[in-house]
């Protein structure tokens, strides 16, 4: 089967309604190899232009705001001296608004588009800061947390599917990207849930629905923000005057912080041990500064996975 445009537009034309649009009719005649070649394939021919396509590239002619219309006639033309069949095409193209995609209902539920919603999920967090990060302190100077509203957007991916694929998606909950994804960087979207459940099409085909639940975190879902404090520190003892030491200056003893055969209780300079953790400076000494805390390296509390294997959008 082949069909193609023969030469230029055999005949043309425009209109234009009362409010300014414009109309083209154009006629093309078209060939076709075999004299079996019906309609179908006339309609699919090489040389006509796609629905959408703009008025241009026709002869000389450019109008850049008229679009080809869906509406196609198709009529032969025999001459029974050729030693194939001739037709004729008509086609429109109109600067009038027009659905660009087309009304057929989808009945096979495997073909129907991906579904994409969202919400966002709030949540409660402990904040020492104020929205200008400036440090929230009591009369006697030390950082208070207080609790502060927060919210995490969240993204949800429906998909039809004939195979469900537990064994992709069960080993990935709780697995972060490990490249970027929806225009985020790696390590920002995580696959919290997934729900799933087999329906039936027809009377004997099955198929299943599945739908992803991500969180997302802008800054990650890595922890760096966890302050270094502990009940232990490095062994040391207190300041002695009688070797020109201050007395309220905790004076390590051990030097490796590795060891952790090194560390012992905190204790005050009576001995008392101290009811609640103490701010570390990182190197498992006592703070100096402990309202400006030092924090841990930060924490990679989740695994990663490539969530493009679960065959999501990659653009939302």
């Amino acid at each position: 089967m082949s069909a193609a445009v023969e030469g230029g537009p055999v005949s043309w034309g425009m209109s234009t309604d009362g409010i300014g649009h414009r109309t083209y009719k154009v006629r093309w005649q078209v060939g076709t190899t075999n004299k079996l070649d019906g309609p179908f394939a006339v309609f699919n021919a090489a040389g006509l232009p796609l629905v959408g396509s703009a008025w241009s590239g026709i002869a000389n002619d450019v109008d850049l705001w008229a679009f080809c219309s869906p509406k196609m006639n198709v009529s032969s033309k025999i001459n029974d001296g050729d030693p194939c069949k001739k037709w004729w095409v008509d086609q429109e193209f109109t600067t009038l608004p027009f659905r660009r995609c087309q009304d057929t209902q989808i009945e096979d539920p495997l073909s129907e588009p991906q579904s994409i919603s969202g919400s966002f999920v709030k949540y409660t967090a402990l904040v020492g800061v104020d929205y200008n990060n400036k440090r929230i302190k009591s009369s006697s100077h030390e950082t208070i947390l207080v609790e502060k509203d927060a919210n995490r957007p969240t993204v949800i991916i429906g998909q039809n599917v004939l195979n469900l694929g537990l064994d992709v998606f069960s080993g990935m909950i709780d697995h972060v990207n490990d490249s970027g994804l929806w225009g985020l960087g790696a390590r920002c979207v995580k696959l919290s849930n997934v729900v799933y459940e087999r329906k039936l099409y027809g009377i004997c085909t099955y198929y299943y629905t599945r739908r992803f639940d991500f969180d997302i975190r802008y800054n990650t879902f890595d922890d760096a923000d966890i302050p270094d404090r502990g009940f232990n520190v490095l062994r040391g003892d207190w300041g002695k005057a009688l070797l020109g030491q201050d007395p309220h200056v905790w004076y390590p003893i051990a030097t490796d912080a590795t060891n952790p055969n090194n560390f012992e209780v905190f204790k005050d300079e009576k001995g008392a041990r101290f009811p609640v953790q103490t701010a570390l400076d990182g190197l498992g000494n006592p703070s100096l500064t402990p309202e400006s805390p030092t924090f841990l390296p930060t924490v990679k509390k989740y695994p990663e996975a490539n969530l493009y294997d679960l065959d999501i959008p990659s653009s939302l």
